[in-house]
């Protein structure tokens, strides 16, 4: 533990409950098939210059 950091902790007896509240949530979750490419297309990507190779790397992808 770092100085001055509380950690919360669930305590044992609310963990079948936050199980049951996870694996309902669970199913409702869908994924999206994505490449390379769109990612390289997220302003976010584009205007801070983050991962710069990613360009590159989704142009081999086509």
């Amino acid at each position: 533990m770092t100085r001055g950091h509380r950690w919360n902790t669930t305590p044992n007896s609310m963990w079948p409950q936050l199980t049951a509240a996870i694996t309902r949530t669970k199913t409702k979750l869908t994924t999206t098939p994505f490449t390379l490419c769109d990612i390289a297309k997220l302003p976010i990507i584009k205007e801070q210059s983050r991962l710069p190779k990613l360009g590159a790397e989704a142009h081999s992808e086509l």
